[in-house]
């Protein structure tokens, strides 16, 4: 409890707690009265608690305008390097990695296949499907 801080409950420690506080909240009598109590305290508190422990384990949030600044002078000092590696860049082969991305997608579920099928979408280019480029290549016409 001590690692919780002096807004911590006994319902922070996890599902099951939280379960269990949820379920003695609700009946009726002195025991259910404060629990309910103290969790509706906590809950109106938690605009003050929640960005200030953000605060305390991310930083304070920067302002827009300086996020804005900082990444115009990021762009401006890697810009020509960028522009010369994007000029001097081979061209990518991704047949291989489509056909991976579709011999995978098949045995995927939620998160997982929503994030295969829209890298695999990605690859696509000018609505040619990537897994079929390179396997176009012009075959010798038969003679007569």
């Amino acid at each position: 409890m001590a690692d919780l801080g002096p807004a911590g409950t006994v319902a922070d420690l996890g599902g099951n707690t939280q379960k269990l506080a949820m379920g003695i909240a609700t009946q009726p009598g002195s025991a259910g009265a404060t629990i309910a109590n103290a969790m509706k305290a906590r809950a109106a508190d938690s605009t003050n608690r929640v960005p200030a422990a953000v605060n305390d384990v991310l930083g304070p949030v920067a302002e827009p305008t300086q996020i804005k600044a900082d990444i115009k002078a990021n762009k401006e000092t890697v810009g020509p390097q960028y522009d010369a590696a994007i000029n001097n860049a081979n061209r990518v082969h991704v047949a291989s990695l489509a056909s991976k991305l579709d011999a995978q997608i098949p045995s995927l579920k939620c998160p997982a296949l929503t994030a295969a099928q829209t890298v695999r979408n990605m690859l696509n280019v000018n609505g040619a499907n990537a897994a079929d480029i390179g396997n176009n290549r012009e075959r010798p016409r038969r003679a007569g």
